[in-house]
């Protein structure tokens, strides 16, 4: 459960960050999120800015976890 501001909770998911199992870079989810789109992809998927590579997110406020694709 969730008590706050949900200005709080927007920030909690799009601040999560992981690192890039691939090139040990950090992700941050609005920003994987964002450059994912401006790749064309569809789905929840975050993308990583130095190696490109595109993984499936597990999101919680504060935290993403990184699934293959």
């Amino acid at each position: 459960m969730f008590i706050g501001r949900g200005d709080d909770l927007m920030d909690g998911l799009m601040g999560a960050k992981a690192t890039c199992p691939n090139c040990n870079t950090t992700i941050t989810f609005k920003e994987g999120a964002l450059l994912a789109k401006e790749k064309g992809y569809t789905e929840q998927v975050v993308m990583c800015k130095k190696c490109n590579k595109v993984y499936g997110v597990h999101l919680v406020p504060g935290k993403m976890t990184l699934l293959p694709r």
